[in-house]
């Protein structure tokens, strides 16, 4: 089977997204194996997306999704009237906690999957490391920043309200919960619903949150413009194969029907190619009553 059930006190954690969650971060880390250098690695050529990713060539492309995340968290890090406690919330191998863990006087990185968990204990010994689901996570203290990014793909939307719930719960007064995730009209999730119907759609959750629980919280959601660039079909291919793999793809497309449509949607002028990667930024602060 491919979901198996781990007991957790009185509760049932199940196991099957922190799986994906490895398979597609392994996949991510092959195809992001020279990314410092502005290259990616290639993935197999093969005729279906369900294909594994390997680092056989470099794939030359051009993001600034990276580096705006990055621009966009330091503003608000800075501007946070306490910077005590950091909690990164489906951490993975510790790459955002790595950038900004020294702003905080104690980082607490939750992440469920061993494989992962251990790539970030090695980076950051002196992070409190937690090894479990969001939903079963208790941290040892209230963060000034709870960061949640590009996590919620591997929990199933109608899990999405209660998650984020949890992860305001860890709040300090003052403090600002984010959640990060793809722009549901973006590139990269025009194509998942192309193929399969779905998008992931974070702004319809958050409404459901605030019907919940009304002025108890402010909300803000910045969309901010990302791309990623390639100079051939064959590269354009391999990354949209990886976005593709962002879903447990039961019947995925042939090699042809990708090439197709990013030859229709994506191809530029001087035969390069651009996929819109534009992200949804959403703070999350106590009303004003209770700051």
């Amino acid at each position: 089977m491919w979901s198996r059930t781990l007991t957790l006190g009185q509760k049932s954690v199940c196991v099957r997204h922190a799986e994906r969650r490895r398979s597609i971060t392994r996949q991510w880390e092959d195809w992001t194996c020279l990314t410092r250098n502005g290259f990616v690695s290639s993935i197999a050529k093969a005729g279906r997306t369900k294909r594994p990713f390997n680092c056989s060539s470099t794939i030359p492309i051009k993001t600034d999704q990276k580096r705006n995340a990055r621009r966009w968290l330091q503003r608000v890090v800075e501007a946070l009237p306490a910077r005590r406690v950091f909690i990164d919330a489906g951490a993975g191998n510790g790459e955002l906690a790595t950038t900004f863990a020294s702003s905080f006087k104690q980082t607490i990185a939750i992440e469920p999957n061993a494989y992962l968990l251990s790539q970030l204990s090695h980076a950051l010994p002196a992070v409190e490391a937690i090894g479990q689901p969001i939903m079963a996570a208790q941290p040892t203290a209230q963060a000034d920043l709870v960061l949640c990014s590009h996590t919620l793909y591997y929990i199933p939307a109608e899990e999405w309200l209660a998650h984020i719930v949890r992860l305001v719960s860890w709040m300090a007064p003052g403090g600002v919960t984010i959640l990060i995730l793809q722009f549901r009209e973006s590139g990269c999730m025009n194509m998942l619903h192309h193929f399969f119907g779905t998008r992931f759609a974070l702004r319809q959750t958050m409404e459901a949150f605030h019907a919940k629980h009304g002025d108890r919280y402010e909300v803000v959601t910045t969309m901010d413009p990302a791309h990623v660039e390639t100079p051939d079909l064959a590269k354009t291919y391999a990354v949209a194969e990886f976005m593709l793999n962002l879903l447990d793809l039961k019947t995925p497309p042939t090699r042809c029907d990708v090439e197709t449509y990013v030859q229709t949607h994506f191809v530029q002028p001087n035969g390069s190619f651009k996929i819109p990667v534009n992200q949804d930024f959403v703070e999350i602060r106590h009303g004003a009553a209770r700051r």
